[in-house]
């Protein structure tokens, strides 16, 4: 695999020290592989980054990127939610970064992933 799209659950699985969520994302990084933050899933778990060391480390890694929701992929995430029926925004964006950059998405919730995208690769923590 050549990165990870790291959503909620993902970056909660890190925050708690999830080994497996831990030797994933930390061998990603050493083979500079893309770990990728959507910015709606940073701001859904982020409170205080002083306190949250894994992912302010993580954040600070420069094979990591936040991906912004700008005004052409708030379009494609709309456009998704649309066609699947569904309304959780942070869920569509985390898929439609996976999609543009043919990652896999590092994850605690694959259910909701896969109403999105059956055909996306998932990896649970």
């Amino acid at each position: 695999m050549s990165g990870f799209v790291l959503d909620a659950g993902g970056l909660i699985a890190l925050e708690r020290e999830d080994r497996p969520a831990l030797l994933l994302v930390q061998r990603a990084l050493t083979a500079s592989h893309r770990v990728v933050v959507p910015a709606t899933a940073l701001a859904q778990v982020a409170r205080d980054l002083r306190r949250q060391v894994r992912i302010a480390r993580l954040l600070r890694q420069s094979s990591c990127l936040v991906s912004p929701l700008d005004r052409p992929a708030a379009v494609s995430v709309g456009r998704l939610l649309a066609r699947s029926g569904t309304t959780d925004v942070v869920d569509a964006h985390v898929v439609r970064v996976a999609q543009a950059l043919g990652l896999a998405v590092l994850t605690s919730d694959p259910g909701d992933l896969r109403a999105l995208d059956p055909g996306l690769t998932l990896v649970s923590v």
